[in-house]
């Protein structure tokens, strides 16, 4: 049996991670079905489990999101039960959430299994195995988040770039608006302006005609 390049294992080895991803992915997405939340809310509850309790502006800093959306987000977990908002003890003025005890269980109910099986097959590894595993796993969090954030650049960029696109367009619209609306106001004062113009002909034409017949009776 021949031994595989080490290009070869790279790209199988790119592919598994990617495949498990995406098998991770259907997980959570019928996790978050199963409890009622969004895949947002879904994430923002695992990160609130995994660090126990988490300010607001911690939660927004761990999941890439504006504290207005963090806001809102938690306001959904609070009154669907998910959350509570709990104050220090050591500074009344901070504000900590955390998950209910009731959604606790619900999360291990639902993961549990894969916890289970995880650790059935991850009895067979040897100690250094396990560190190989944990080193691979906290690089390519490491890879994965700093290119999360690459992206986040390049969409900001995105969005700024159509904000103006969008400005531009509505100015030019506006604009067209306002040359039809004037082009509209120039015809109607021609119109207007040749109306008078014939009045005052009229006019004109029957005050001559008067001033002639006076003159001809004064004779």
């Amino acid at each position: 049996m021949s031994r595989e390049s080490r290009t070869d294992l790279l790209a199988s080895l790119g592919n598994e991670v990617r495949a498990q991803q995406n098998a991770v992915e259907l997980v959570d997405e019928a996790a978050c079905q199963l409890m009622g939340v969004n895949r947002t809310d879904g994430r923002c509850l695992d990160i609130i489990d995994q660090h126990g309790r988490i300010t607001a502006g911690d939660l927004a800093r761990e999941s890439a999101l504006s504290t207005g959306a963090v806001t809102a987000v938690l306001d959904r977990l609070e009154a669907a039960g998910h959350i509570a908002r709990v104050r220090d003890d050591g500074d009344r003025r901070r504000v900590f959430v955390e998950v209910t005890p009731d959604t606790l269980a619900r999360m291990h109910e639902l993961y549990a299994p894969v916890v289970e099986h995880s650790a059935e097959r991850l009895s067979t590894y040897t100690i250094d195995e396990l560190v190989l595993l944990r080193n691979f796993v906290r690089m390519a969090k490491e890879i994965t988040t700093e290119h999360a954030e690459r992206l986040h650049v390049t969409l900001d960029a995105t969005h700024a770039r159509e904000g103006t696109v969008n400005r531009v367009r509505r100015t030019a619209r506006e604009a067209q608006r306002d040359v039809k609306s004037a082009v509209g106001e120039v015809k109607r004062a021609a119109k207007e302006a040749k109306t008078e113009v014939k009045r005052a002909a009229k006019d004109a034409k029957i005050e001559v005609k008067t001033e002639i017949k006076r003159t001809v009776k004064g004779r």
